[in-house]
């Protein structure tokens, strides 16, 4: 029989109800048949032989294919793969067997048939050269694994370690400015990568801040890592309710896209998700307290790109409602009573801004009132109104003023006058008699005196609704009393009420769970519970460093407190010291004496599971038999061995607190600053570089009402809008602006080193609005460009030198007069973070050692202020002892009173003042005090120089 020329495969699409397939093609046998499916998703599967039947197909019409079940939507190949054999034996002598004999060539034919479509499928599937060229073997497994197939100059196949030929390439692109030689049809690599985010990606789990709206939206409604008492109690937050985008960062009500705006819209719509966009800093100066009083409600920046500010007492957040979720909110790293924005004067003889006698002291910084200020003399707070009188401040945005003394001061006398700061109480305060079904997830608290996080009230009562909390991957550095959780009615009521004595076998009615979260530096309260409260703490980590305040007091503190019918129960978790060892320190506090209406203490319950205490850490338990049985299962993370095991564990709970996006060290603040941007080669643009606008950070608002974070297609007038653009070159000492292009890189003519800038031209067609804002700063680290103010650009200094990216010159259009003011130069950006001094012998010290230091410069040539606390081992007792320390900032000391402070040596309770003064001879910063004892002494000190 003849073969007809025929492709031997055929491809149906299942419809779910057909299960009959002809098969148009001849076959010897129902086992030559190969019959595969093909899902929508790609995924194959080969039927066996007893998966279908088929009808006899020795002709060329082939036969009829069945299968038991059909997959709508399926793909069906059927293919022929005749068995390659040879079953025909010739018998000698036999006649011819013709019909035997072609059914064998039949079978050949067959055979080369599905031979031909196997490899019309393979080479589908392969690289191929072109007819007529050919191409070596590629190289062993061995020579070409973890690498790449690549050519040679003859156009043979060769394993590449992807080095390439070009030396120059491979440099170019392995230069932290690589990114930007590569191409999208958005930008360079590098302008789009940055573009998401100024903000270093965080290189571990758990912290990746979003990179777009979509992925805003997603992490803002994620309740995946929300456990405990607010996962039993079944919190969604503002889970399907109306999302109300936050893009701006006024604190005005009447300003649509700000906080405060969004609040009051999703209370009139019966809750909401309010979520910060990716992209910006968002710095916001509360002038009041942000109440959340109504049901259903998320807030949250998921670009970890929000802190907040507020005048002193002034709480940030009050939670009053149900279902409530707060998610990586946070407050700005700066120690409270320093130098913030400048808001500090002192006056010393030995800086010779004090004489004998005076009584009046100038205030040189804005306030808004009396209330905002604390005076010092000698480092003991004065009573205003008693001890000092004071003038001026107020206005919209404050003014300076100054104090009056009652008396007059003593040539050896030190006035220190504190601004506001952030020296607060209650960050986040939660209402547990109004509120419940809360979550607070990855928020920073950092430097609040008080009230970081309370859970307080003096109206939860036995009769209260049950209150229930849950607090994630929290952060709180640097408090002298962290958290406060229960009710304050057993303290604050005269007489106290009939169950207060017996307050330890309520009911609970606040609910909190503490989860992996880090108290670092927190004196006390971390946390406290009092009656009606009960928390269970777990997997947390305690830094302790004790709490030194800026009058030199230094406090050991504790860890956690239960007292007056207050319960926890800590399971796994470590306690150690970030600093010097305290000796006899409490980790745990149970207040175990019977109620008292003079102390109002009371018993209270604490019962420990897995906590680790290391350096001789006291822990206690007591009233263990009135922990209540949690209503959920967690287990705990067993703390490992000391070793690598453990700090490894220790890194990880770091990594994964607060509201910054960069991974924590122990005692080091997160948020990125300036430096470290343009270390890491961080682009900087308007959108994420808004802090450095003159250092105003705090007061951002009191200057500018409405920050428009949204890129705008032309220059807005009232709103400061700092979309990204194209770099801009100078022609002939001008440039020109592009529409809604408010921040610049500005290149040099022609690509020279040096070039000036003397005029700004608005783009074409356009006029600048009064008031407008830009920043100008250079392409390239390998430009100078001279600023002058020979045209439109007014500098009461002459002109201004740009020589490096990580200066931005902020300029103001003024319609009345046609130039561009300065609003912040270069010279005025501020420069702090931690510094490692090193210490030396002066006189009467055997032993030095750092603890911390911390260093603040205001503007290029400005006062550079710090903190620093040391270990110092005098080598005898009652004997003036000397040591000096290198500065943060170099300087040129002339003279000893180019550097002045104060601090405190303290040894067991006793403390001694320390005096503060320049050491010309070695230009250094020299302590001196008067040794108790020969032991080590923990030395505080406070130190400003001007830069010389």
């Amino acid at each position: 029989m003849t073969v007809a020329v025929k492709t031997p495969e055929r491809i149906y699409v299942e419809d779910g109800v057909t299960l009959n397939f002809s098969v148009p093609f001849r076959y010897l046998d129902a086992k030559d048949l190969s019959v595969q499916r093909i899902t929508s998703d790609g995924a194959v599967s080969t039927l066996t032989p007893a998966q279908f039947t088929a009808t006899p197909g020795l002709t060329d019409d082939g036969g009829m294919l069945t299968i038991p079940s059909t997959v709508a939507g399926s793909k069906l190949r059927v293919r022929r793969a005749t068995v390659m054999r040879q079953p025909i034996d010739y018998t000698t002598n036999d006649s011819f067997p013709a019909e035997t004999h072609e059914m064998g060539l039949d079978r050949l034919t067959l055979i080369a048939q599905d031979q031909a479509v196997a490899l019309t499928a393979l080479e589908n599937r392969s690289l191929r050269v072109p007819d007529g060229e050919g191409i070596t073997v590629l190289p062993s497994s061995l020579e070409r694994r973890g690498k790449y197939i690549a050519f040679d100059a003859t156009g043979n196949a060769i394993a590449s370690s992807g080095t390439g030929a070009d030396a120059g390439l491979r440099a170019d692109l392995a230069a932290a400015t690589g990114t930007a030689l590569i191409g999208t049809a958005e930008g360079s690599l590098q302008e789009l990568l940055y573009d998401r985010s100024a903000l270093v990606p965080y290189r571990g789990a758990g912290k990746r801040p979003a990179y777009n709206w979509a992925e805003c939206l997603a992490m803002a409604d994620d309740l995946s890592e929300m456990r405990g008492f607010a996962a039993w109690a079944g919190v969604t937050g503002g889970r399907g309710k109306t999302v109300f985008k936050v893009w701006n960062a006024s604190d005005d009500v009447n300003i649509v896209g700000c906080l405060r705006w969004a609040v009051a819209q999703a209370k009139l719509a019966g809750g909401g998700m309010i979520v910060f966009v990716e992209e910006g800093i968002f710095y916001i100066w509360l002038r009041s307290r942000l109440t959340i009083d109504f049901d259903n409600v998320t807030i949250a920046a998921p670009g970890r790109n929000v802190r907040f500010f507020a005048l002193n007492n002034v709480e940030h957040i009050r939670v009053a409602a149900h279902n409530v979720v707060l998610k990586w909110l946070g407050t700005d790293p700066l120690p409270h009573y320093t130098l913030v924005d400048n808001q500090f004067n002192k006056y010393s003889a030995l800086a010779g801004t004090l004489v004998a006698g005076q009584t009046v002291f100038a205030i040189t910084f804005n306030f808004f009132a009396a209330t905002d200020l604390r005076v010092t003399l000698n480092r003991v707070e004065l009573v205003q109104g008693v001890d000092y009188t004071v003038t001026g401040g107020g206005g919209p945005y404050g003014s300076p003023g100054s104090i009056t003394l009652a008396s007059g001061v003593l040539l050896d006398d030190q006035v220190q006058i504190f601004g506001p700061n952030n020296y607060m109480t209650g960050a986040i305060t939660v209402q547990p008699h109004l509120a419940d079904k809360v979550w607070i997830q990855g928020c920073t608290v950092t430097d609040k005196t008080d009230s970081a996080m309370d859970m307080y009230s003096s109206q939860l009562l036995p009769s209260s609704p049950v209150c229930r909390v849950t607090v994630t991957h929290g952060l709180y550095r640097m408090h002298n009393e962290t958290m406060s959780l229960g009710s304050g009615a057993t303290s604050a009521q005269s007489p106290a009420p009939s169950w207060a004595a017996t307050a330890l076998d309520e009911a609970e009615r606040l609910l909190v769970t503490i989860d992996t979260s880090v108290y670092d530096g927190c004196c006390q309260r971390n946390p406290r519970l009092a009656a009606l409260a009960f928390a269970h703490v777990i997997d947390c980590l305690w830094l302790i460093s004790g709490y030194t305040t800026d009058d030199g007091t230094f406090l050991t503190g504790y860890g956690v407190y239960a007292a007056t019918g207050g319960k926890v129960l800590i399971e796994g978790g470590l306690m150690r010291f970030a600093g010097p060892v305290i000796p006899g320190f409490r980790g745990t506090v149970v207040a175990t004496d019977p109620w008292s209406s003079t102390t109002r203490t009371g018993p209270g319950a604490i019962k420990v599971n897995g906590l680790v205490a290391e350096d001789g850490i006291e822990i206690v338990e007591a009233n263990t038999n009135k922990i209540p049985v949690l209503p959920y299962s967690i287990d705990y993370t067993p703390v490992p061995a000391a070793g690598p095991a453990r700090e490894a564990y220790v890194a990880a709970i770091l990594a994964a607190a607060g509201a910054e996006i960069a991974p924590l060290s122990e005692s080091a603040y997160g948020f990125i600053d300036d430096a470290t941007a343009a270390t890491l080669g961080i682009k900087h643009d308007g959108l994420h570089n808004v802090k450095t606008i003159g250092g105003y950070r705090q007061r951002l608002n009191a200057y500018v009402q409405a920050v428009d974070m949204t890129p705008e297609n032309r220059f807005t007038a009232g709103t400061l809008c700092f979309p990204r653009g194209a770099n801009l070159t100078a022609v002939s000492d001008t440039i020109t602006l592009r529409s809604g292009q408010a921040y610049n890189a500005i290149d040099t003519e022609g690509g020279a080193a040096t070039d000036t800038l003397a005029t700004i031209n608005p783009p074409a067609n356009e006029t600048f609005p009064d008031g407008l804002i830009i920043g100008l700063r250079i392409v390239t680290n390998a430009r100078t460009f001279t600023v002058t103010n020979t045209d439109n650009i007014d500098l009461p200094g002459g002109s201004i030198i740009l020589d490096s990216t990580a200066k931005i010159l902020w300029l103001r259009w003024g319609a009345s007069t046609g130039k561009w003011g300065v609003m912040f130069s270069p010279s005025a950006a501020r420069v702090e973070g931690r510094f490692v001094p090193t210490l030396a012998n002066v006189a009467n010290t055997t032993a030095r050692a750092n603890v911390r230091a911390y260093h603040r410069r205001e503007g290029g040539a400005g006062a550079t202020t710090g903190k620093a606390v040391f270990t110092i081992t005098p080598t005898a007792g009652a004997t003036l002892t000397e040591f000096s320390f290198t500065q943060p900032i170099a300087s040129n000391f002339t003279a000893t009173a180019d550097c002045g402070g104060s601090g405190s040596a303290m040894q067991g309770s006793v403390i001694n003042p320390v005096n503060v003064y320049a050491d010309a001879a070695t230009d250094t910063i020299r302590v001196q005090f008067t040794s108790i004892n020969t032991s080590p002494h923990t030395v505080t000190v406070l130190f400003d120089y001007e830069m010389l």
